[in-house]
Formats: C-alpha cells, structure tokens, sequence
C-alpha cells in the first residue's frame, strides 16, 4: 500500500518512509507469528502444512519484493521478479531433464 505513495514524497521525508516500510513490515511478521497458530481454523480446513507453506512462500516473495524497492525503487522490483521467474523457469527445465 506504501509504494505509490513513494511518487508523492517530498525527498526530505523519504527516510521517514522508509520508517514506515520496516514498521509494516515488522507489523506483518508478528501478526503472522501471533495469528498462525495450529487450532486457526481456516488453517485446518485446508491443511497446516499446505497453509504454513503457502504463507511462508507469500512471505519471502513479499520481502523480496520489498528489499528489491528498498534497495532500487520500482526497477529494483521488476527485476527481483524477471530474476525470480527466469531462475524459477531454469531450474523446472533442469529437473525435467533429470527425468528423462
């Protein structure tokens, strides 16, 4: 929710956005700590390991995402995606080839 905002800060409040950032970001890893327990029940109806491995992935691809903008804006995160996808379609194709 943060990113279009980068747009319309004054240069003299971007490390205050940056603030910001880490602060949702610290928010997000404590409600899924605090909310990810075992007896959940949406976690349960559709099975812990898949939930805790679906919300896990989501996890390290929204910090990827969110690294990649800290570290060069937008271009920061088109390229962590081409990057991620392009090393994703490399290694399907490799395993592919052990199967043959």
């Amino acid at each position: 929710i943060l990113f279009p905002l980068y747009w319309i800060v004054d240069e003299k409040f971007v490390n205050l956005f940056f603030i910001l950032i880490g602060a949702g970001l610290g928010f997000q890893i404590v409600t899924n700590i605090k909310e990810s327990h075992v007896h959940q029940t949406d976690l349960k109806q559709h099975g812990l390991l898949f939930s805790y491995l679906l919300v896990l992935f989501f996890n390290i691809v929204i910090l990827g995402v969110i690294f990649a903008f800290v570290q060069n804006q937008f271009s920061g995160i088109t390229s962590f995606i081409k990057m991620g996808f392009n090393n994703t379609l490399a290694q399907m194709v490799s395993w592919v080839g052990l199967l043959s």
